[in-house]
């Protein structure tokens, strides 16, 4: 494989855990939570709430430039790995939840913190690209890291949709766990 499309590849896989957590989050969860009759506003305030740390990519930033975390090996791939960890953790955590209609305000949390973690590896990912990409890449990279969330989103939709219709909440949160595990 050429250096260039093993690279554009690269930063696409680092993509896929965002669109398939943005994709169960803000579809299939939400279609779940109002079948159960859980109220629109309650649905769109989790949700809002739970995407709100993207409005904190300001911030993260200059925290990942200026805070490399050399004693795992890198500049970038801490951060990666850091927010790919955290992302894990707190779906892990919203696995163990049985019935989340019954716990909105502690999802609300666990999908607020996991998007702390998704945003801060997109930030990282992103300063990644731009250290190993030469900048006649940058376009060809940044489509398709794009094209990789976007896909991973429509999967990530209608696969967990399709996996609480069949299996239930919690199986669905536990596939994307083992999803993101492999590739972590």
């Amino acid at each position: 494989m050429k250096p260039k499309y093993a690279r554009a590849t690269l930063l696409a896989a680092l993509y896929v855990p965002q669109g398939l957590i943005r994709g169960f989050l803000t579809v299939a969860f939400a279609a779940h939570l109002l079948e159960t009759g859980i109220a629109d506003s309650v649905v769109s305030a989790l949700i809002g709430t739970a995407l709100l740390p993207w409005s904190f990519k300001l911030i993260w930033g200059p925290i990942v430039d200026a805070m490399p975390l050399r004693w795992l090996r890198g500049r970038r791939r801490p951060w990666v790995l850091v927010g790919q960890l955290g992302m894990i953790t707190c779906l892990a955590a919203i696995a163990l939840i049985d019935t989340p209609e019954g716990a909105i305000s502690t999802l609300t949390l666990l999908f607020f913190s996991c998007n702390i973690f998704i945003s801060i590896q997109d930030v990282a990912t992103d300063a990644l690209a731009i250290d190993i990409a030469p900048a006649d890449e940058l376009g060809f990279v940044n489509r398709s890291m794009l094209l990789a969330q976007m896909g991973a989103q429509a999967v990530g939709a209608a696969g967990t949709a399709l996996l609480i219709e069949q299996a239930g909440f919690s199986a669905a949160v536990a596939s994307l766990v083992l999803i993101l595990l492999a590739l972590l």
